[in-house]
C-alpha cells in the first residue's frame, strides 16, 4: 500500500491479483478529516473510467467537469466515524 498526503486529502492506493485471470488491478482510496474520518469508496473500474474522463475532457467544459467531479465524490462519500 502507498500513501500520498496532499492538500489535506490522504490518497491510498492497493494493488489486487486476480490470481483466477491473472490481471492486476487497484483500489483508490481518498480520505480527509472533517467531524470525524471521512473516504471516498469507489469500485476500482468505476474510479478509472471516470479519471480517464476528466483527464479526456476539454478545457472548454472545464466548469461541468468540476460539477461531475463534486457529484461523483458526493455520490461515493462514506463516513467511517473514527
Amino acid at each position: 500500500m502507498k500513501a500520498l498526503r496532499y492538500q489535506g486529502y490522504t490518497i491510498r492506493s492497493y494493488p489486487r491479483r486476480f490470481t483466477e485471470r491473472g490481471e492486476w488491478t487497484i483500489k483508490i482510496s481518498i480520505s480527509w478529516q472533517s467531524d470525524g474520518f471521512t473516504t471516498v469508496r469507489a469500485d476500482e473500474n468505476e474510479l478509472y473510467q471516470f479519471t480517464v474522463w476528466v483527464a479526456q475532457s476539454l478545457p472548454q467544459v472545464k466548469d461541468q467537469v468540476v460539477d461531475a467531479i463534486e457529484q461523483f465524490i458526493k455520490r461515493h462519500l462514506v463516513k467511517t466515524g473514527r
